[in-house]
């Protein structure tokens, strides 16, 4: 039983975008997302799927905090702008 690739590069990807997105939660993420490739390689598919589901909830969790304060900074900066 592997997860699917496409699994991988996704929680890859937001990893990456919660990074980014000057959040250190998105370390983790992006750690276990490459710990998931490696074992696949290895054909560990517990490991692989132990790791994919620390990526998810990490990326998750990442976005989930950091997107709703760059909604407000970005809402905040738009209210206090100078005119």
């Amino acid at each position: 039983m592997k997860p699917p690739v496409s699994s991988w590069r996704l929680y890859f990807a937001l990893s990456l975008l919660a990074l980014f997105l000057c959040s250190p939660l998105g370390a983790p993420g992006l750690f276990f997302a490459t710990r998931v490739r490696r074992a696949e390689k290895k054909g560990d598919a517990q490991d692989a799927t132990r790791d994919l589901r620390a990526a998810r909830a990490f990326s998750l969790f990442a976005l989930g905090l950091q997107l709703p304060l760059v909604g407000f900074y970005i809402l905040l900066a738009y209210l206090y702008r100078p005119v």
